[in-house]
């Protein structure tokens, strides 16, 4: 799957286009921006590791606090969809528990939950493909299972626990497309 085509978004808003726009549409559209950045550092030209974690790490704090800019009922139906509380749950573990791209043993409090796959086309051209974050989903539900206890994370456990479910039973474990697709959902609910 090429990640520059799971989401389609240009930051071309101007001034007077920014001020039109509620809280919550501009939050999603700086997430948009943070996350197209992170596809643009998934491989060529600029494959880099350093910053495609920043950008997704950012794009997980924006997305996420779309939540906090709508009214009840709008944050009730973002809680249904599994692909918003996994990144829910993504972000709360970037922000409060573990950076989510280091080594395990002895810096991270948790298993890795990503292995990076790069494409590399071999004869012909050399053309070096994507490089892509692979989600390991046993790693995900290891770190809840461990977190379950911890006081802060016992609101957003069963809720990350059970995304992942769904999405496994959807089988939609390809971290890029969940993303795209949470995007999507978002955007749907929330306006451009």
């Amino acid at each position: 799957m090429n990640v520059r085509t799971l989401v389609d978004f240009e930051p071309s808003l101007n001034e007077d286009e920014l001020s039109k726009l509620s809280a919550p549409s501009l939050r999603l559209a700086q997430a948009k921006y943070h996350h197209q950045k992170y596809v643009d550092h998934c491989g060529p030209p600029r494959d880099d590791l350093f910053l495609m974690i920043a950008y997704l790490d950012a794009f997980l704090a924006t997305i996420v606090s779309v939540e906090e800019l709508v009214p009840e009922s709008t944050k009730l139906q973002l809680r249904r969809i599994p692909e918003f509380m996994f990144m829910v749950a993504l972000r709360n573990l970037a922000t409060h528990h573990s950076v989510i791209a280091t080594r395990t043993e002895p810096v991270a409090k948790f298993p890795r939950l990503f292995r990076r796959r790069v494409s590399v086309k071999v004869g012909g051209r050399e053309e070096i493909g994507n490089a892509q974050l692979l989600f390991d989903c046993d790693s995900f539900r290891e770190t809840l299972t461990t977190l379950r206890e911890d006081k802060n994370a016992k609101r957003w456990v069963p809720r990350a626990k059970e995304a992942l479910e769904t999405l496994e039973l959807q089988g939609q474990v390809e971290f890029d497309a969940i993303l795209a697709e949470g995007i999507r959902r978002v955007t749907e609910l929330v306006g451009k």
